[in-house]
């Protein structure tokens, strides 16, 4: 039996060919419990919750931020997914490295541990930064690209360094770990 959906628009929503537990890459069908469908799935779910973090969040400095990995993160389920071409590169690190070195300077350092308090776009952008941190170790599972991983490192203190930048922004101070 075929299944195939078609909206008014001609545009279908479903086929229907994932039914027996398998999904298509560019080159291959996986099953769907697989380390990749994994890691693509969790790079999927960090997106989702950073385009609810930039809903929520302010500053457009920041919103520019975030609409960058997303397009990134894209680029790099593709990469997983089998695409082949050279469009992750150790550049897109760098740009994480100085946007860390740029906000770090903006916000108090650290003296003690970071409980995950705050305004709601800081709480949301610190959940990004643990989904970074589980897709991190997903994808390190299904490539060995530098790049990628190197990306994805960088990407979950990037994340941190955002979060506590948006509290501080909006006032909120730090609610740090008190050893007696």
């Amino acid at each position: 039996m075929k299944v195939r959906s078609m909206s008014s628009k001609g545009v279908s929503y479903y086929t229907g060919r994932g039914d027996k537990g398998y999904s298509y890459t560019l080159k291959n069908k996986v099953s769907k419990d697989s380390d990749l469908i994994q890691a693509a799935g969790d790079v999927d779910e960090l997106q989702a919750f950073l385009g609810y973090a930039w809903g929520k969040t302010k500053d457009k400095r920041i919103r520019t931020i975030i609409e960058q990995i997303v397009y990134d993160l894209y680029l790099l389920n593709a990469v997983i997914a089998g695409f082949e071409g050279n469009v992750f590169s150790e550049g897109k690190t760098k740009d994480l490295e100085r946007l860390i070195d740029l906000y770090a300077k903006k916000i108090k350092p650290i003296k003690s541990f970071v409980y995950p308090f705050g305004t709601e776009a800081a709480i949301l952008i610190n959940i990004c930064r643990t989904l970074a941190r589980k897709a991190e170790r997903s994808i390190v599972k299904v490539t060995k690209d530098g790049d990628i991983l190197s990306y994805m490192n960088r990407l979950s203190s990037l994340l941190y360094v955002l979060y506590r930048y948006e509290n501080e922004r909006n006032g909120f101070k730090d609610k740090t770990l008190r050893i007696k």
